[in-house]
């Protein structure tokens, strides 16, 4: 059944019962429609000052990341006036994916976590993460830094 049917079915019903439905629902059911129908895509998402908070689903967690690699800095005086407080710190990178939408397009996070971050231990993959993300500017562009979160109890099925 595509998704035109689905649609007809539920106008049939929407006559017969009097009572229609509300966008909110017929979002829902796009959505789950979306899923269906649409093969899955991934969109890494660039860093923005518009975002200022994620949830979704830990995808991976490197350790130990290595940010004058990563930004493409000597390991040296200069290297480390360009990064500024971030050279004395160790960071994890945490890949998190969130809810595919009604096209079923999941956006991927790319986010920094400073390793000694209390709840960093809490941080595994498959695990449900929510938090508020602040932004380090460099010569090189922007990246999001995960600051305050909340890792749920339980791990998610994939």
């Amino acid at each position: 059944m595509d998704s035109e049917a689905i649609f007809c079915l539920i106008e049939k019903r929407e006559r017969e019962s009097g009572k229609s439905m509300t966008q909110e629902m017929r979002d829902v059911i796009e959505g789950y429609i979306g899923v269906r129908y649409y093969p899955p895509t991934i969109q890494r998402v660039a860093p923005s000052l518009d975002i200022v908070d994620v949830c979704g689903i830990v995808v991976s967690v490197n350790k130990n990341i290595n940010l004058f690699k990563k930004f493409g800095y000597e390991n040296n005086i200069i290297g480390k006036r360009l990064l500024g407080k971030l050279a004395e710190h160790t960071f994890n990178e945490v890949i998190l994916r969130d809810q595919p939408d009604r096209n079923n397009c999941r956006r991927d996070y790319s986010l920094l976590s400073n390793q000694n971050h209390q709840k960093m231990n809490e941080i595994k993959q498959n695990k449900f993460l929510f938090g508020d993300l602040n932004h380090i500017r460099h010569v090189k562009g922007i990246e999001f830094v995960l600051t305050d979160f909340n890792v749920a109890a339980d791990t998610v099925n994939k």
